[in-house]
């Protein structure tokens, strides 16, 4: 049979686009024409563009025609694609997995894209959520109008979620766009509902624009190449922190805190620049703790002292090595360790965000502060020692004692001195160093240690070294340390600090615990090296013991960050030195951090507050690294952004709170002649100078004590100093008639009030010694002839004029009527000791006035002045011969329980200070006195101690076998406060304090 093929050749022809010219997203029909094809072949649509191979669709058989429909994409520009109609056949075995038949390229399709950018410049580098909007300017290219739908994206490149925290739906136009809508408020993620904070930052704006609605929202899926994106970063970043008190206090705290904190410059008339606040960074500040113990009558104000010869009628007081160093009674510094309490002043820490304005981002803004923008940011919180270097090198005769002090402890006390070998032993030492170069090692000490034996603790800047020849340092000799080459580099700090290892007396605990610094020492009565670290930081207000003084700074409220502080957030106990504070997440504190800083009551001890801000200041930390690298610095750690107070310093404050006198004459009915006259307020250097009151210079004397005194004014802008109540003090002269007896001198008027304190007619009661006994009636009726008031000079001359008038055989004359003899002093009485017993008399009344006008207090809290021309005329107190008046040569005195008297009218120029220096619980030093000398409470490099008398001799009793030389003490002129009186004042234990650092048999 024969089989008959019909063979038609298949056609496989006419690729070509639905159209010409599409938009982006436009569906475009895809065909080629094939007819008469074999079983198993296939059409595939491979599409190309300017770049290369776009897509592959598969054709579907339509009749004759094959179609396929594709989305045209959004290209970078007018691009023409084409594509290639491919006939092939099914894959197999046969045909080795694939065969092309036939392969066919169409006509261009242009296509016409949309695109949109953003100008770099155009984005805010940062802003502030809430308090202003974001601002991105991008601009769209789309002639044809194709993009239908846009979108906005916020994405946090630590934000711990895969989708954006915002979205924003736009619809896009041709041109520039500017976009600032948006406040920083989340709508995704963690921060849902919230503004966005520093902890995810840097952020990221994603702009998307495309077809339509599903393309914009799914980019990477049906969106992929037909949306056009642009992206830009942007942050929200912290500008500045800011240390300051806590705002909104109740009214008594934040008055106590304005009693408390000064800025200086301190006026010479006692004003501040600023009060109740704490300086910021370039200012310094003083931290006012008020005195509120001053001497009381039952103080000591004396040093031991030992009866040498006790059974002798007239013992000999000294004051030896062995005796006590306080004549009974408390130290000063015990009185004030059971009163007084640290502040604990309540802190805030805020931070400042960048501003999208420049100009709010410098002075005085520096930022601007949004709490809900935030979040749980975290400072590093820490109370420096600010060391002083001026105490110790500024050429005052104190420098070398303080420095001593402050760097020192001599082993021994001051009944049990300790020697070795004729030299005294420096047991507890510290030095520090400032590097003067680049790599500087050799550190020459100048108090010796033992090498090897673990006794010393070294700290370079805020580290502490490790010993060894492969570590830090080495110690080669007993006076020196080896530092690691290229440790150091120039101005850097360097802490040696050595505890003892071998036995060396009573041990002073946490000598050499961090921070090491000038601020007291527990040892000597400060906090640092207390038992509790930082102790200049709490977390909490503590309770007063009972007795002390309430704590400035707490009220009725209890302290509102303590949950958010961590005292020892890294565990390390005894040796920690961090301290945390955490921005609170709610309340009404929301966004601010807080810290009590609690300084010590010694005066002189200086801080500086410091807040660090870390690259990744919150406890969340995925470890995104721009967060922690400058840009500029290829990988360096960015510095944290610190903030820094002023100095504070503490200062002591002792208060004048009455201080009256006579009135001015002329005034109130006084006799002519009679008043005190001060300078007008306007022209004072201090408000309360005024006749034998120098308050400047007690300031300026005070001032190297870090003690201030004032003297305010009843009503403020007026004269502080207030006329006595001429009627009280008449009151309280007349009722004292019962110890004047013949004397009295009745003050009926104001016009009988003198110069004097007291007017008392003191020859009526006793004639004074010598008066011979055949003239006892002569002088009787004399004196009688006189009226009341006359003054002992005047009495002498009467009485002299009385027995000049009669022949020395003369006998006695007889009494005139009415008139009775007056005693005769006994027979031996001297002329010192009729003067003693007057003023025995002339002091009762002067102290009874003292009780009238200003009250006594116990314990005394402030002080009160009382001041008169004289506190009584010279005393006639020799009738023997010529007869001989005496001065009363009391200047002032400081009385106890907040009394004190002075005179105008003679007297040393200082011994207002002097006075006021006993207020404080001063001792004497040289004196002239060896039961009055308090050698063992000064320093004898200083002789001319303010609290010396003027050109006064003493001789520290030796004991025996003394091996160093006499010491022998001459006050001269007496000048400044010593160098241990300075030290008392500010608040050491000057019970451990040496009189003399570099003699072997005293203290």
């Amino acid at each position: 049979m024969v089989t008959t093929v019909n063979l038609k050749p298949l056609v496989f022809e006419k690729p070509a686009w639905s159209t010409a010219e599409a938009s982006p997203g436009a569906e475009v029909e895809l065909s080629c024409t094939g007819k008469d094809l074999e079983a198993g072949l296939e059409v595939f649509f491979e599409i190309s563009g300017d770049s290369g191979h776009v897509d592959v669709l598969k054709g579907a058989a339509d009749g004759e025609l094959f179609k396929a429909t594709w989305k045209a994409p959004n290209p970078q520009g007018a691009v023409e694609f084409t594509f290639d109609a491919v006939l092939r056949q099914k894959p197999s075995p046969a045909n080795g997995q694939l065969t092309v038949r036939r392969r066919l390229t169409s006509g261009p399709l242009k296509v016409s894209g949309y695109r949109v950018a953003i100008d770099p410049s155009g984005v805010d580098a940062a802003f502030v959520p809430k308090q202003e909007k974001l601002s991105v300017k991008l601009a769209v290219d789309d002639a044809g109008g194709a993009a239908k739908a846009g979108r906005y994206e916020i994405w946090g490149e630590r934000y711990p979620s895969d989708k954006p925290l915002y979205t924003e739906d736009f619809t896009p136009s041709a041109g520039d766009i500017t976009w600032s809508g948006w406040d920083g408020k989340a709508s995704d993620g963690v921060l849902a509902g919230k503004y966005i904070t520093p902890e995810f930052s840097p952020y990221r704006v994603r702009v998307i624009i495309g077809p339509d609605e599903g393309a914009v929202k799914d980019p990477r899926g049906s969106g992929r190449g037909k949306v056009a994106v642009a992206e830009a970063s942007f942050e929200v970043r912290i500008q500045s922190v800011r240390i300051r008190t806590q705002a909104g206090l109740a009214g008594g705290v934040q008055a106590a805190l304005d009693d408390l904190l000064g800025i200086e410059p301190a006026q010479p008339n006692g004003a501040f620049a600023a009060a109740g606040r704490l300086p910021v960074e370039g200012e310094t500040g003083r931290i006012r703790v008020a005195t509120v113990r001053h001497n009381t009558l039952g103080d000591s104000l004396n040093q031991g002292r030992t009866n040498t010869t006790p059974l002798a009628a007239n013992p000999t007081w000294s004051h030896r090595v062995q005796d006590a160093y306080m004549d009974g009674g408390p130290t000063k510094f015990q009185i004030d360790a059971a009163i007084y309490t640290r502040p604990e002043i309540p802190v805030e820490i805020e931070a400042r965000l960048t501003s999208r304005d420049a100009s709010k981002n410098s002075s005085p803004d520096f930022g601007l502060f949004e709490k809900e923008a935030l979040g749980p940011l975290r400072f590093d919180v820490r109370a420096e020692d600010e060391y002083s270097a001026a105490l110790y090198t500024g050429g005052t005769p104190e420098a070398t004692y303080l420095a001593n002090a402050a760097m020192c402890v001599k082993r021994g006390a001051h009944d049990t001195p300790y020697q070795s070998g004729g030299t005294p032993v420096i047991t507890y030492w510290q030095q520090r160093f400032v590097i003067a170069a680049d790599g500087d090692q050799d550190l020459v000490t100048t108090q010796a240690y033992v090498p090897g034996s673990n006794e010393l603790v070294v700290y370079l800047n805020r580290a502490r070294l490790t010993l060894g020849a492969s570590a830090d340092y080495t110690e080669p000799d007993a006076n020196t340390i080896t530092l690691r080459a290229g440790l150091t580099k120039k101005d850097d700090v360097v802490w040696v600090l050595r505890g003892p290892a071998a036995a060396h007396g009573a041990a002073i605990a946490r000598w050499a615990v961090f921070p090491p610094g000038d601020n007291t020492h527990a040892h000597y009565g400060g906090i640092r090296g207390a038992a509790t670290p930082n102790a200049a930081l709490l977390d909490r207000f503590s309770g007063a013991p009972a007795g002390t003084e309430p704590i400035v700074g707490k009220g009725a409220n209890a302290f509102p960050y303590t949950a958010d502080i961590k005292l020892d957030p890294d565990g390390a106990g005894d040796a920690r030195e961090r301290v945390l504070s955490y921005a609170a997440t709610s309340g009404t504190q929301l966004g601010l951090a807080g810290i009590l800083f609690s300084p010590s009551v010694v005066a002189g001890d200086s801080y500086r507050l410091v807040a660090d801000v870390e690259p990744c200041p919150y406890a969340r930390d995925p470890g995104f690294v721009a967060s922690r690298a400058a840009p500029a610095a290829a990988g360096a750690e960015k510095p944290p952004i610190t903030a820094r107070t002023g100095v504070m310093t503490v200062w002591r404050v002792c208060t004048i709170a009455s201080s009256q006198k006579l009135p001015a004459p002329g005034t109130n009915g006084l006799a002519v002649g009679v008043g005190i006259a001060d300078a007008l307020l306007a022209g004072r250097a201090h408000p309360g100078d005024g006749a034998s009151m120098n308050v400047a210079n007690l300031n300026t004397l005070a001032d190297h004590a870090f003690n201030e005194w004032v003297v305010p004014p009843a009503v403020a802008g007026n004269d502080p100093h207030q006329d006595v109540a001429l009627g009280t003090f008449r009151a309280t002269h007349n009722g004292q008639a019962g110890v004047f007896g013949a004397g009295h001198v009745a003050l009926a008027s104001n016009a009988d009030v003198r110069n004097e304190v007291v007017r008392w007619d003191h020859y009526r009661v006793l004639l004074p010694p010598g008066i011979p006994a055949n003239r006892r009636q002569a002088v009787s009726n004399a004196i009688a002839a006189l009226p009341a008031g006359t003054t002992p000079a005047a009495a002498m001359a009467a009485a002299q004029g009385a027995i000049a008038a009669l022949a020395p055989l003369d006998p006695d004359p007889p009494l005139n009527v009415g008139v009775a003899a007056i005693p005769l002093s006994p027979v031996g009485t001297s002329a010192a000791a009729y003067h003693a017993w007057v003023m025995r008399t002339v002091r009762a009344v002067t102290h009874a006035q003292l009780d009238a006008l200003t009250p006594q207090v116990n314990p005394p809290r402030v002080m009160s002045v009382l001041r008169w021309p004289n506190m009584f005329l010279d005393i006639w107190n020799n009738g023997a011969g010529g007869m001989t008046t005496a001065a009363v040569t009391v200047a002032g005195f400081c009385r106890g329980n907040g009394q004190s008297y002075f005179s105008t009218a003679g007297g040393n120029p200082d011994t207002f200070e002097h006075e006021m220096g006993h207020s404080v619980h001063l001792c004497h030093f040289s004196t002239g006195s060896v039961g009055n000398s308090c050698w063992k409470h000064h320093d004898h490099g200083y002789h001319a101690c303010k609290m010396g008398y003027y050109n006064q001799a003493y001789a520290v009793p030796m004991p025996g076998g003394a091996t160093g030389p006499n010491i022998n003490i001459n006050t001269g002129a007496r000048s400044l406060f010593c160098a241990k009186c300075l030290l008392k004042m500010r608040g050491w234990n000057d019970e451990v304090l040496p009189c003399n650092w570099t003699h072997p048999d005293v203290f």
